[in-house]
Parts: structure tokens; sequence; C-alpha cells
């Protein structure tokens, strides 16, 4: 197993000791509005934090392979996916250009 998710330093240092070199992608927060199943805050972080630790987890020598994104289960606001792939448009405007080595 080479990929794996993150959303915060804990894990990002976890990662870098266990599985050093691996391919990581950091989780972002989304509210979830209009969704049967919210969980909107069981995994992620907000996207500008997401942007530093993706940055952070090149200089630990992992390898920043994306972010991920739940906008919550049976969701009946469709907009609320324009919401979540702007929020990660948002934060891709962040990082340096390229984030891998």
């Amino acid at each position: 197993m080479r990929l794996f998710a993150f959303d915060s330093e804990a894990e990002l240092e976890k990662l870098a000791q266990s599985a050093p070199g691996a391919k990581v992608f950091c989780r972002i927060l989304m509210e979830c509005g209009g969704a049967e199943w919210p969980l909107s805050r069981k995994f992620g972080c907000a996207p500008e934090m997401a942007a530093d630790l993706l940055v952070r987890a090149r200089d630990m020598g992992l390898e920043p392979y994306g972010i991920s994104f739940h906008v919550g289960s049976q969701q009946t606001d469709i907009s609320q996916w324009d919401v979540a792939i702007g929020r990660a448009a948002a934060m891709f405007m962040r990082l340096p250009n390229p984030i891998s080595t």
C-alpha cells in the first residue's frame, strides 16, 4: 500500500515515519448542507491548513498526490459540489508550483 489519506499534522508525521516516500492526499472539510448524512466534521481540515500540510508532506519526503472531500451521503443540494470543487481549486492556487520535488 503506497497511497494514504491524512488530515492533520500528527497523521502526516506518522505516515512519514511508517511509510517513507508514500503518496499522500489530504482530506478537506465541507459543510455538507442538504445531505441526509452530513458527516461534515468527521474527517478533514480547512483548505488553508491542507495546503500547508501538503507542502509539509513534500518537505518530509512524502509525495503529495492530491486532495479529497466528502459533500455528505445522499446529498440533495447539488450546489454543494460546486462549493467543494471551488474550495479545492482555491486551495491549489495557494500551493507552490510544482508541489512535488
